[in-house]
């Protein structure tokens, strides 16, 4: 895949996993400047995209961008209206965008944009041939289990029936 656009959580989570590599199934890294501001405080830079590989371009969005926008996702916080900008603009090339967010995600598919999270990435890497089988159940884990994402029971209960099915 050529390019996604990507909010805080996927970079942050697969980071905190040692899986940020994961991310080079994109050839390049969409980062509204929100996103690159909130990566930024939680001790992550383009320095460290780099480091694995991962090519990233930071997008300015304007604040009358994300105010056009707030109207209509109201539920939405400013760098989740950002990512939503971005994608928006770039709807036309079904361009991904990365995201746990809910409330993010809602209002991505509902305008009929392609989206994937953590547990997206991890399997279309392990797809790629990226990492063996134990590997990716191990990510898996740790995802779950040792990173901030927060997931509810039943997810965790889809992602687990979904392991078993993984060849």
């Amino acid at each position: 895949m050529p390019e996604a656009i990507a909010d805080t959580g996927p970079v942050l989570h697969l980071h905190e996993i040692g899986c940020l590599s994961s991310l080079n199934i994109f050839e390049l890294l969409l980062l509204p400047d929100r996103v690159v501001t909130e990566l930024g405080m939680r001790g992550i830079d383009l320095a460290d995209l780099e480091e694995v590989g991962i090519a990233s371009q930071t997008i300015e969005v304007e604040p009358t961008e994300i105010e056009s926008l707030r109207f209509s996702a109201p539920d939405l916080q400013e760098t989740d209206l950002a990512v939503l900008f971005v994608a928006e603009s770039r709807k036309s090339a079904r361009i991904p965008a990365l995201t746990d967010d809910l409330a993010l995600r809602s209002s991505l598919e509902s305008r009929g944009l392609v989206v994937s999270g953590s547990f997206g990435i991890l399997l279309r890497a392990y797809a790629d041939g990226r990492f063996d089988r134990r590997d990716f159940v191990q990510h898996v884990d740790r995802l779950l289990n040792h990173s901030s994402l927060h997931v509810g029971r039943g997810f965790r209960a889809f992602v687990h029936s979904l392991l078993q099915q993984v060849p």
